[in-house]
């Protein structure tokens, strides 16, 4: 696993972000937005934004995905982005991974 420290310099979705650096786009680990329920993922794209853009984040890459991007579990203040988009998908969706959660 590498460890990095970036600044992020856009979010593109609820799930990817892209760092100031020229390792390209970033992918949060196992935090996948219901894309089944074809959903405006907008809140979870302000919820990331508020998180960590123009921020410097922790970055752990894990691998690289068939695209290229970076799979990652990204810190900021000593806290998970990775956890707080998966707790956000929960909250808002009742879903996580694209499973739906059985209240």
């Amino acid at each position: 696993m590498e460890k990095t420290f970036e600044n992020v310099a856009l979010v593109l979705d609820a799930q990817t972000f892209v760092a100031d650096t020229d390792y390209g786009v970033i992918r949060l680990d196992k935090v996948m937005r219901p894309e089944h329920y074809n959903l405006d993922d907008g809140k979870l794209k302000r919820k990331l934004c508020k998180l960590i853009e123009g921020r410097k984040v922790e970055v752990n890459t894990i691998d690289t995905d068939r695209i290229g991007r970076r799979i990652a579990h990204v810190t900021v203040d000593g806290m998970s982005v990775n956890e707080i988009m998966r707790r956000e998908i929960i909250r808002l969706y009742g879903c996580d991974n694209q499973k739906v959660i059985d209240n």
